[in-house]
């Protein structure tokens, strides 16, 4: 069976207009035992403070401007686990919080070095998979005076947004059948999906 070289895509077409159709994001976050990096090393999300300096793919270590935390109860997550985008460790996300996934897949498509996917659009793969909450937990969102895109557990990037983002913002993101597409096409090339290095 022949299968198209990525070379053979281009973003123009039904496939640019599948790849940047979207729809509205579901509520982000992260739950207890995420880790993320400050400048007294990995910390626990639940232990953050506003003002505490985390490490961000392009801005160093930059102030959390607002911390938000939202109780939640039997609710459907996003387990990801040890080894899955390079994490170091098991994480649980909410389905609406973005990754941010870099790949040649998404340049040579796209023209971008990465792109952003809700964690609910990686289900399935990469052993990534859903689970309900057994017991009452906290989603955690950090703030930051821009949008940025923080460590998590080592090597997994996640998208940060600032309060009152509006609009796509500076990272393209990718949903629905635009996310499928460009996973299906990096899982066809045989691509590893890896994290931007600082």
């Amino acid at each position: 069976m022949f299968m198209p070289k990525i070379e053979d895509f281009h973003a123009t077409g039904t496939l640019a207009a599948i790849l940047h159709a979207g729809t509205a994001p579901a509520a982000p976050g992260l739950l207890a035992g995420a880790l993320v990096e400050t400048r007294d090393g990995w910390t626990p999300v639940e232990r953050l403070a506003p003002g505490d300096r985390i490490a961000t793919m392009d801005g160093g270590f930059c102030p959390v401007l607002d911390i938000e935390r939202h109780p939640v109860e039997g609710q459907s997550v996003i387990h990801l686990p040890g080894g899955a985008l390079g994490a170091c460790s098991a994480i649980d996300l909410m389905p609406g919080q973005d990754l941010f996934l870099a790949s040649r897949v998404a340049e040579e498509v796209l023209g971008v070095g990465g792109v952003r996917l809700a964690a609910a659009a990686l289900v399935g793969r990469f052993g990534i998979r859903r689970r309900t909450l057994a017991a009452p937990a906290d989603r955690t969102v950090l703030r930051f005076a821009q949008e940025e895109i923080v460590y998590a557990n080592s090597g997994l990037l996640l998208h940060a947004a600032p309060t009152g983002m509006s609009g796509a913002g500076f990272f393209e993101r990718l949903d629905g059948a635009a996310a499928e597409a460009m996973l299906d096409l990096i899982e066809a090339e045989g691509q590893r999906v890896f994290a931007l290095a600082a």
